[in-house]
């Protein structure tokens, strides 16, 4: 499966649990073909292919809370509405109202090695920041000097990064 797209994949995923849990058949047939789903199939991505990753993501809050789970969504231009996880208590000690209010999003969540495809259902949130849309050369320098420390070991970063992910993606 992990040549699905992230949706379709997790969809079938899911089925896939329904029907060992339940002992349910589900068959989804589209173009004249046909997919059988039950407790003897196994449809799962492989987690070998995929990583937890860190994502910066930017865009309009337009939701924030959850009674058991609680989160915020965040609309951003590229991938749409996201719902990311959160802390109770760090929504609970904000001091300003953030609804319809543009932000940047530091997230960590699952990519996948191959594809570099975000998985948009495992996203939780680390930071959140005032979105200046304006090119910052000094926010970018201190983003730079704060990373340089763990790269310091690193003697090629260019091929390090190439290995990670896998080789040659250019």
């Amino acid at each position: 499966m992990d040549f699905l797209h992230e949706k379709t994949a997790a969809a079938v995923e899911s089925f896939q649990h329904l029907a060992v849990a339940k002992d349910y058949i589900v068959t989804i047939r589209a173009y004249g073909e046909e997919l059988r789903i039950d407790k003897s199939t196994h449809y799962l991505r492989d987690e070998k292919q995929w990583v937890e990753a860190e994502f910066y993501l930017y865009g309009e809050l337009t939701n924030a809370g959850g009674k058991t789970v609680p989160n915020i969504h965040l609309d951003t231009e590229e991938f749409g509405s996201l719902h990311i996880t959160t802390d109770k208590n760090y929504l609970r000690a904000t001091d300003q109202n953030l609804l319809y209010k543009k932000f940047g999003v530091r997230v960590s969540g699952r990519q996948n090695l191959k594809t570099f495809e975000m998985d948009r259902t495992s996203l939780t949130l680390l930071e959140l920041f005032d979105y200046d849309q304006q090119y910052s050369e000094d926010y970018l320098d201190g983003l730079l000097k704060k990373a340089a420390p763990a790269w310091s070991g690193v003697a090629d970063v260019d091929q390090w990064l190439d290995e990670i992910r896998g080789g040659s993606n250019g």
